[in-house]
């Protein structure tokens, strides 16, 4: 070992690892893995056996496996991706998100806590709105609108609600209906 590093071979072992401190440097491998570090800036594992590896570029990071991926920008930037699956999501925030996956997709644009969205699913159902105050929906045989505070309307194949604080209420299923414009008439 010297002042400005080492280099350590195992033939036995199959491993070799070299130190510098001038510029901070380490590379170490064996038949499993991998690992590069430069500067402290730049770091990197690999597994050799499953192919998965790590890198780390100030900040920039990437991660790859059977599983799937993350990439990420920090903290603007993110993808994700399911390899299994196939369902991919990005992020740019504050004002952009997206998924995609086989049996649905969501897209988000805003900024701050107000956020519009659609969802979109394969079985036919839909969602969208402008978080924190709307959300619509269907989906097969249930619907819903929610205008926050002032309208409250869900559905199903029982029956329904809808309601307008104070002024407005119903309540219906498949034998009676109960109505109300306060004070004034009841039905």
């Amino acid at each position: 070992i010297s002042p400005i590093g080492g280099y350590h071979r195992d033939s036995d072992e199959d491993t070799h690892t070299l130190a510098l401190v001038v510029p901070p440097l380490i590379h170490r491998r064996n038949p499993q893995s991998q690992f590069d570090m430069v500067l402290g800036l730049f770091w990197r594992y690999r597994n050799l056996n499953d192919g998965s590896a790590t890198t780390v570029v100030g900040p920039f990071y990437r991660s790859v496996d059977n599983g799937g991926s993350t990439t990420t920008l920090f903290p603007i930037y993110w993808h994700f991706r399911d390899a299994p699956t196939g369902a991919t999501a990005d992020a740019l925030f504050p004002v952009f998100f997206r998924r995609h996956a086989p049996d649905e997709t969501l897209t988000a644009v805003g900024a701050a806590v107000v956020w519009a969205y659609f969802r979109n699913r394969s079985d036919g159902g839909w969602g969208a709105g402008l978080f924190p105050l709307a959300f619509f929906g269907s989906n097969a045989d249930r619907s819903h609108a929610v205008i926050f505070p002032i309208l409250w309307h869900f559905r199903d194949a029982n029956g329904s609600a809808t309601v307008v604080p104070p002024l407005f209420y119903r309540f219906a299923d498949r034998r009676s209906t109960n109505g109300a414009v306060p004070p004034l008439l009841f039905f």
